[in-house]
């Protein structure tokens, strides 16, 4: 899979052609529910995570729908400006780890031999 700006992945990567991509459209089976007051409860995440952190997850949501390079690109920069280098550190671990020990060992040479951006 080729993508623009010189970004490219090593062939021995096997990359389903869109991993995110909507499989089957999503029935409504049923309404939010309300609360006493007639307003639907508040998400936890909502009520309880930092502004920082629902931008990230916001933008994790944007790369993985628009799933470009470029897409890539922007949300790297914005997680950069927003959050620490522990937070950033834990999410690549966290991908890391979701990944076959052989999987993560490629894109880890791959990301650090300048094919990355």
């Amino acid at each position: 899979m080729a993508a623009r700006r010189g970004h490219t992945f090593p062939n021995e990567i096997n990359f389903p052609a869109r991993p995110t991509a909507r499989q089957t459209p999503i029935e409504r089976k049923g309404e939010i529910p309300q609360t006493s007051n007639g307003k639907a409860p508040q998400n936890p995440i909502q009520a309880l995570a930092k502004d920082s952190h629902k931008r990230a997850a916001k933008l994790l949501g944007y790369g993985l729908i628009l799933d470009t390079p470029e897409a890539w690109q922007a949300v790297a920069s914005v997680w950069a400006a927003r959050l620490t280098t522990g937070e950033r550190a834990a999410i690549l671990i966290a991908a890391l780890h979701s990944l076959h020990p052989e999987q993560a060992e490629v894109i880890c040479a791959h990301a650090f031999s300048g094919g990355a951006a």
